[in-house]
């Protein structure tokens, strides 16, 4: 199920509604960063579902996810100094870290 519609994600990340050249790229990411957070968290979205709907700080780290792939396609960047901002996926997903051992 995807939690970020197209429009959303295009709005978050700052691209024009009308301009459709990235909307299967988009949409791609939507999919992966949803796998990816339910494996950070070890738990299914799913389970964490509030009358259909995702807590807000989960949301937003998949957003934050999203807009760093697809800001950055390649995995490296070159000719650039970069340090990782306190307070962002990490401190949004640690409250639905799932600890327990199945």
């Amino acid at each position: 199920m995807a939690y970020i519609s197209l429009t959303e994600a295009k709005s978050h990340l700052v691209v024009d509604i009308t301009w459709t050249d990235d909307d299967t790229y988009i949409t791609e990411l939507i999919d992966m960063v949803e796998v990816v957070v339910a494996n950070h968290i070890h738990d299914t979205l799913a389970d964490l579902e509030v009358d259909g709907e995702l807590p807000k700080p989960l949301l937003h780290a998949m957003k934050l996810m999203m807009s760093n792939f697809y800001e950055n396609r390649e995995p490296v960047v070159i000719g650039t100094t970069t340090a990782a901002l306190p307070y962002s996926m990490e401190y949004l997903l640690e409250p639905y870290t799932n600890r327990t051992i199945s």
